[in-house]
């Protein structure tokens, strides 16, 4: 259904003679799975009533997926249940975690920095330090830790950074299995 709406877009937008089609008609099937996940997503939130919480997630999945590009699912539908599946648990860690003291939101800071700081020689130099400064932000969010708000954006975007990635790992590991296996 996906990929004949794309094609209807595309065909929609191309003229006969157009070569473009092929790259318009991926370019739809891609903007409508990805429109359709963040709507369920936003629905998901609101009748669990953590909107705030989502949108930080949404901003931190496609600040993070820029620079650890992650994994991508050969089907719409298993890209559609990880991604919405991956939220709802960051959405269920997330409550908890905002549930302790202040100080469990630096304490997960530091080890979400650690593992970002780790992280420099799997992506590259310039990716590395535009996620450095996003974890510079973080740091001095940390540094009131008793504020709501602030203590949700770094939890939400720490457990968004942790999830995207181990899909980037897992998109190493699934890489280099595929080459070895060629």
């Amino acid at each position: 259904m996906l990929e004949k709406l794309a094609a209807r877009i595309a065909d929609y937008l191309t003229t006969d003679d157009d070569s473009e089609w092929e790259l318009v008609q991926y370019s739809a099937s891609m903007l409508i799975s990805r429109l359709t996940i963040e709507i369920i997503i936003l629905i998901v939130a609101l009748f669990t009533h953590m909107l705030l919480e989502a949108l930080i997630i949404l901003i931190g999945m496609n600040l993070f997926r820029k620079q650890y590009s992650g994994w991508h699912a050969q089907h719409f539908w298993v890209c559609f249940l990880v991604s919405v599946g991956i939220f709802i648990a960051i959405m269920i860690l997330g409550r908890t975690l905002v549930a302790q003291s202040g100080s469990v939101a630096q304490i997960f800071y530091g080890g979400c920095l650690l593992l970002m700081l780790l992280s420099y020689k799997l992506i590259t130099r310039e990716e590395w330090l535009k996620t450095l400064a996003i974890f510079a932000v973080m740091g001095v969010m940390c540094l009131w830790p008793a504020n709501f708000l602030l203590k949700n954006i770094v939890i939400y975007m720490g457990l968004t950074f942790i999830s995207t990635f181990l899909l980037f790992i897992f998109r190493i590991f699934n890489d280099k299995r595929n080459s070895e296996n060629k």
